[in-house]
């Protein structure tokens, strides 16, 4: 089936390491900040980057992925979420790692008279700001199959 794979680009990773998590459970960042400021392209950004977990953000078609302490393959499930096909991790980067990912949503209409987005495509947002690359191929996918279904229940 076609499939995606996510390898590191010619000028290096640009992901960022993330901090240990804190030990003292009072200092863990478990949700969005409660200050929210304009980021690039129009998009809506984070303060500051999460703790842990995914933000994502839309404003006129401009998306924005705000997430701390994702691995790699967590990064391509994000990116197989948006691209609505299956991403194959082949970075070997290990770790834990902070990103932002602005990148314009080609799905989506303006609002009104807003102005067109100058956000990049997602596969150039992603070299860009990651330093990751996306490559078509196919690949093995898991799938599945329902052969069989009944309409009315039956007893075990």
């Amino acid at each position: 089936m076609p499939v995606y794979t996510l390898t590191v680009a010619k000028g290096g990773s640009k992901l960022k390491a993330s901090p240990p998590a804190p030990t003292d459970p009072a200092g863990d960042e478990t949700g969005p900040p409660s200050s929210w400021r304009p980021g690039l392209y129009g998009a809506v950004m984070l303060a500051k980057p999460p703790r842990r977990g995914l933000f994502p953000t839309m404003a006129n078609c401009t998306m924005a992925a705000d997430e701390g302490g994702a691995t790699t393959d967590r990064i391509g499930e994000y990116l197989s979420e948006q691209l609505g096909r299956p991403v194959t991790n082949a970075t070997a980067l290990k770790g834990e790692f902070d990103f932002v990912l602005v990148f314009f949503n080609e799905d989506c209409q303006p609002w009104g008279s807003l102005p067109p987005s100058d956000a990049p495509t997602l596969s150039t947002a992603v070299e860009e700001q990651l330093g990751l690359k996306l490559e078509k191929g196919s690949g093995m996918v898991d799938v599945l199959l329902i052969d069989h279904v009944e309409k009315n229940p039956t007893e075990n």
